[in-house]
Formats: C-alpha cells, structure tokens, sequence
C-alpha cells in the first residue's frame, strides 16, 4: 500500500513523492542487503576450494554445450517467424 504526498522544491515545482508503509519491505531490503554482503564470501570460497573431478568439468561442459544448442533453436524458431512474418506482409501488399 502506498501513500502519496505533494511537495514543493526550491523552484517551486509540485513534486509527488511516494512513501511505502508496508511493514514487510524492511524486511526485503535487510534480506537483500544480507546476500549481497554475503556474495563475496561465497566467491573467495568457490576460489579455494575449486578443486572440480575431471567428471563433474565433463558434466558441466556437456550442460554448456546443450544449453548452446537449446539457445540456436530458440533463435531459429525466431528467425522463422520472422522470415513468415515479413513473407506475409508482403504477399498482402503485392496483391
């Protein structure tokens, strides 16, 4: 819930300044404060123990390799209906 209240700047312009009184917004932005501060941890974390088996790097690079191929599809699938698209509007407009 929102409430809105008008206001007056050094160059006498109405401004509309809006203030949240929803209790539970604190709580967001402690929370998103909270895994922002705790993101570099993580990362120094990753950065020494990054010790991967020859396995799991085999795995992840074959997850690259299908999510690569599911993005070109998605892009041809675009491209195709794009390439209607503009087929049928010109066949509308050439008759």
């Amino acid at each position: 819930m929102q409430t809105w209240f008008l206001g007056r700047n050094n160059c006498g312009k109405v401004t509309v300044i809006s203030i949240l009184r929803v209790k539970g917004s604190l709580l967001v932005y402690k929370l998103i404060g909270i895994i922002v501060a705790a993101a570099p941890i993580v990362l120094f974390l990753r950065a020494i123990f990054k010790g991967q088996s020859t396995k799991r790097s085999k795995a992840i690079s074959d997850f690259k390799k299908q999510m690569d191929y599911l993005v070109w599809v998605i892009l041809f699938v675009i491209g195709c209906g794009v390439v209607y698209s503009i087929g049928k509007l010109l066949y509308q407009f050439l008759t």
